[in-house]
């Protein structure tokens, strides 16, 4: 690697700590990219549009630093099950949310900071990363996410799509919470198991009486709109 190559991946590295911890503690649309440049000491006012472009293009490369991290840990994780594509529920979500309670009190190499961050992500479905955060899934959260689908009751695509946003952010918002706690080693313990508890309760719930009506309501909506506006040919 040439001494130049060198210094940018170390500017960027920089860049991408100082980002995270400002967008965690201020929000992501909190913080100008100015003063990310400023606070990371950056002299030349560009390096941060240089090496990335844009604020959603540094967003996506600090997700990405933890994303391969954590995806590393779950096929750690996976490879000790003799046949990964049976694991249980319990085992599944208990493969999702392990490697993300470590980084709790990981403020040096900012696990923490992630989290956070995407507690803001999950609240808002409707950012422009949201589509590729949740369409092209690392390789061992596709084979948790399969896992978990078919424990889900029959419901249409939607409702499904639905359950699976609000696990999503009912782990993140969880985990946010109990990373500005202080607690006891037991304390931690148990606050994991039963976030694995609940979240296997939330993916298996019945469809209601009161949603499977809904269900019924929506459905008939769709089709009456679709009969409404015929497809072109």
């Amino acid at each position: 690697m040439t001494p130049q190559r060198s210094d940018s991946l170390r500017t960027q590295a920089l860049l991408i700590s100082t980002a995270e911890r400002l967008f965690a503690e201020r929000g992501i649309e909190g913080v100008s990219l100015s003063e990310i440049n400023r606070v990371a000491g950056q002299r030349n006012k560009s390096a941060l549009h240089y090496h990335f472009g844009s604020r959603d293009g540094l967003l996506r490369a600090l997700l990405e630093k933890h994303r391969h991290r954590i995806d590393a840990q779950r096929s750690q994780m996976l490879e000790q099950h003799q046949n990964p594509e049976s694991l249980t529920l319990h085992e599944a979500i208990t493969v999702l949310v392990q490697p993300l309670s470590t980084r709790l009190d990981d403020f040096e190499g900012g696990g923490v900071y992630y989290i956070r961050i995407m507690a803001q992500l999950s609240a808002n479905p409707q950012h422009p990363l949201a589509y590729w955060m949740f369409n092209e899934t690392p390789s061992a959260y596709a084979m948790i996410a399969q896992t978990i689908s078919r424990y889900m009751p029959k419901a249409p695509t939607a409702v499904r799509l639905r359950r699976a946003q609000l696990l999503n952010a009912t782990m993140f918002h969880a985990l946010l919470l109990q990373s500005h706690a202080a607690d006891s080693p037991a304390e931690r313990t148990l606050f994991i198991n039963d976030l694995i508890d609940g979240l296997a309760g939330l993916v298996t719930a019945p469809v209601s009486e009161a949603s499977q009506a809904a269900i019924e309501r929506y459905e008939t909506n769709l089709s009456a709109t679709a009969n409404h506006h015929p497809a072109s040919v």
